[in-house]
């Protein structure tokens, strides 16, 4: 993952309050790492046909009850 606020320094883990909060759901714990870090490791996976999983953040920019999103901001 990469958080890049002065707060969250890099080649530490941390985790988010409530994520992966469901009954006997195991804590998530991610290791906070540069964005050329994490391009470099996802570019090998595919070239080793390995799947890569990611997620992101568009609340900001996402009206869910409509299913429509603006990132155009």
């Amino acid at each position: 993952m990469t958080d890049p606020r002065p707060t969250s320094s890099y080649g530490k883990a941390y985790t988010v309050d409530y994520l992966g909060n469901i009954v006997e759901g195991k804590q998530i714990i991610y290791n906070n790492q540069p964005p050329e870090v994490l391009m470099k490791l996802v570019a090998e996976s595919i070239k080793a046909l390995e799947p890569v999983w990611f997620g992101c953040e568009v609340n900001k920019h996402h009206a869910i009850k409509l299913g429509i999103g603006d990132f155009e901001v």
